[in-house]
């Protein structure tokens, strides 16, 4: 009599030797377009290369630069504000500009609870770090901006912390939760401008674990750049607690007339 451990032996050996059955596990929908693809990402080749891709951009704050103007492909290009005003953080890695359908994601993670949309993208920033940023030694910590615990309770997850965490998971770099802290409620900053969110953010974020933090070399994760506020006060503050270098790990940057 064969036993049941045998019968599952023999079925798993099965699986294993049939591509076409694991073809049937891995087919998914893409989420853009519904079309069966295998990616990872769960995006279908078509619909990953429609995505508009941050490939020319300022390497300080990775804001998207014309290429009519910059006839190189020099990584190390910076824009006219970094250049006039040098922020703390020393890299930026953010794969897309705020623009469809990148901010309407964005904004059904963020106010329609949409989680399911953190897991692809990981892979898609992950995919972006490999390709166009192949050169950039990776952290050894990832922090994730944090919310104020009101605004955490009424939304119920903080998806820059969702996000950190899957990177997190796929990078094999620790992710550090509590080592910055949001203790002052801050009013909503989407139609505040850089000096109007700077002293909105004054006094609101500090440093709950500086040990953890001193001597490393951190990715600040948050789920879009606009300003540079947050990213400039949040990496001054680890800075300031002994961190040797913080770079910028978001999804998406928004330019000049596009608000987060």
């Amino acid at each position: 009599m064969i036993s049941f451990n045998k019968k599952l032996s023999t079925k798993f050996t099965f699986l294993v030797n049939n591509s076409q059955t694991f073809d049937i596990f891995r087919r998914k929908p893409c989420l853009l377009c519904s079309a069966i693809t295998y990616s990872r990402s769960t995006f279908c080749e078509l619909c990953r290369n429609d995505l508009e891709w941050n490939k020319l951009c300022c390497y300080r704050c990775a804001y998207p630069l014309h290429r009519e103007f910059y006839d190189t492909d020099d990584s190390s290009l910076l824009c006219g504000e970094c250049l006039i005003s040098e922020p703390p953080f020393t890299h930026s890695i953010i794969p897309f500009p705020y623009s469809f359908p990148i901010n309407r994601i964005i904004q059904g993670i963020k106010y329609k609870k949409e989680r399911f949309w953190i897991k692809p993208f990981s892979h898609l920033f992950i995919e972006y770090l490999y390709t166009y940023q192949s050169n950039t030694p990776l952290p050894e910590l990832l922090v994730a901006v944090p919310m104020h615990q009101k605004k955490l309770r009424q939304r119920g997850f903080n998806q820059a912390e969702l996000l950190s965490n899957s990177m997190s998971k796929r990078l094999k770099i620790p992710t550090k939760t509590g080592a910055l802290v949001k203790h002052k409620e801050s009013i909503n900053q989407a139609s505040l401008g850089k000096e109007q969110r700077l002293k909105n953010l004054k006094g609101c974020f500090s440093i709950h674990d500086s040990a953890c933090v001193e001597g490393k070399h951190i990715a600040l994760v948050d789920d879009v750049m606009t300003t540079k506020a947050t990213s400039e006060l949040c990496s001054q503050l680890l800075i300031d607690a002994g961190a040797a270098r913080v770079d910028i790990w978001s999804l998406a940057r928004t330019t000049k007339n596009k608000s987060a």
